[in-house]
């Protein structure tokens, strides 16, 4: 009876909705991931008109979120810890297993729990982020060959031992997330998404290290702005003095960090804007006058961006993101990683479920011409069809 007692009072502070039915103010009690196992919104955010367009951009509309919907039971649901309740769990439990469906690699029950239960504890901010990635995560099985699998999961383990052994590192993790929690997430992504391609050009592991390093702050340089400069740069699109200044204003922040000073952490950041074909900030730069740094970063803040949906009118989903930047019809990349990444990374794998517009879903059979087209894969659609992507 006391059981069913407790059980009932947890209820009360939360609830189950689908994706189509929330509203701005409901705030989400467990991350969502995008289907490229990058977060989307993160963990007890409160949602607005933006966010939720951008969730039912990307996920299935009638997945089921557990939400609350006001501060009030929000507050009863952090202190009665309801986040650690049978009931809660099971039914965070069942959307796992709907999400599943949607996504390229498998997402744990662990990594929708929360494991921050003090909140206050800013060490672990980084820690929890990553370790509920579904992409960083699973970034080894991305990849190809036990060597390659082993070097990545040791330079993920140095590179958090080495943010959490420094306290300038530290503090600049801390210092994004009080600043906005957006530029967090942007910065996390890009971290994921880089160390990848960095693992499929086999970087050594302190390689690797410097690399997630240069990912994680390309943008700290927002920080010497008002908050509402940011948003404004979010809100109303790019712009070209902007991105030199912010540049400018990252090394400068990352000239406290002894470890930030290496040449390849400070020209990856410094280049991270330069378009391969020319043409781009702060001095022009193209082809191998970019360092490597600086186009592995390029390609991952432009796929994040273009993903995340952060500017105006922006968004778009994977699919539609990577063939995209494989087309390089502005010639801002540099195929040659593309490539390496694409033919390496295990990104689209015989028998995963794939979605090559919103309402286009499938399971990748094979291809007709991997080698110069590995982004058109032959799918089965949920209705039995076959479609040949590279024909179509």
């Amino acid at each position: 009876m006391e059981e069913y007692k407790e059980m009932q009072e947890n209820i009360a502070n939360y609830e189950i909705k689908h994706v189509n039915e929330l509203v701005s103010g409901d705030i989400v009690l467990h991350p969502i991931y995008r289907e490229d196992g990058l977060l989307l919104v993160n963990r007890y955010t409160m949602l607005t008109p933006l966010l939720i367009s951008k969730m039912r951009l990307h996920m299935n509309n009638n997945l089921r979120v557990l939400t609350t919907d006001t501060r009030e039971k929000f507050t009863d649901f952090i202190n009665s810890k309801t986040f650690i309740s049978k009931d809660f769990l099971n039914k965070l439990k069942e959307i796992v297993i709907e999400s599943n469906k949607s996504f390229y690699s498998s997402i744990s029950l662990e990594e929708y729990m929360s494991k921050d239960i003090k909140f206050d504890n800013k060490e672990s901010i980084l820690t929890t982020l990553l370790i509920s990635m579904p992409l960083w995560n699973n970034m080894e099985s991305y990849l190809e060959g036990n060597t390659l699998k082993i070097r990545v999961e040791s330079a993920k383990e140095k590179l958090l031992e080495k943010i959490h052994s420094d306290k300038v590192l530290l503090s600049f993790i801390n210092r994004i997330k009080e600043y906005d929690d957006l530029l967090l997430m942007h910065s996390i992504n890009t971290l994921g998404i880089s160390f990848l391609i960095g693992a499929t050009l086999e970087l050594t592991e302190e390689e690797l290290v410097q690399l997630g390093i240069a990912a994680l702050f390309c943008n700290i340089g927002f920080l010497k702005y008002d908050n509402k400069v940011f948003q404004n740069y979010i809100n109303n699109g790019e712009e070209a003095q902007l991105q030199i200044e912010h540049i400018k204003a990252s090394l400068d922040i990352l000239g406290e960090s002894d470890y930030c000073k290496q040449k390849s952490i400070f020209y990856g950041i410094y280049d991270h804007h330069e378009h391969y074909c020319g043409g781009g900030v702060p001095n022009g730069k193209q082809g191998d006058q970019i360092s490597l740094f600086g186009k592995i970063l390029k390609i991952a803040v432009e796929y994040d961006d273009s993903v995340g949906g952060y500017f105006a009118n922006s968004g778009k989903i994977s699919y539609e993101t990577i063939s995209m930047l494989l087309d390089n019809k502005e010639g801002f990349f540099d195929n040659n990683i593309l490539k390496v990444f694409m033919y390496r990374s295990n990104l689209y794998k015989i028998g995963k479920p794939i979605r090559i517009s919103i309402n286009t879903r499938g399971e990748i059979l094979g291809f007709t011409n991997f080698i110069n087209y590995p982004n058109k894969p032959i799918i089965e659609l949920k209705d039995g069809r076959i479609i040949d992507t590279y024909r179509k």
